[in-house]
């Protein structure tokens, strides 16, 4: 399925996902929580990514963001 046959309604629940996940890490800084949400934002393919990957290296990647 492509990005356009999703529609907006899913896409807006996968960023909303990423963004729930995001809420339950604890020790990100402002600054870094704002980073990791401009990049899913912008994004679809980084949503998908992000929620796909395993907590260690989840966190790793942010912190190089």
């Amino acid at each position: 399925m492509s990005i356009g046959e999703m529609g907006i309604d899913a896409l807006a629940a996968r960023m909303k996902e990423c963004q729930a996940l995001l809420n339950t890490m604890e020790d990100l800084g402002e600054d870094l929580y704002n980073k990791v949400l401009e990049k899913l934002h912008d994004d679809v393919l980084w949503r998908q990514m992000f929620l796909d990957m395993l907590e260690k290296t989840r966190i790793a990647w942010i912190k190089k963001l």
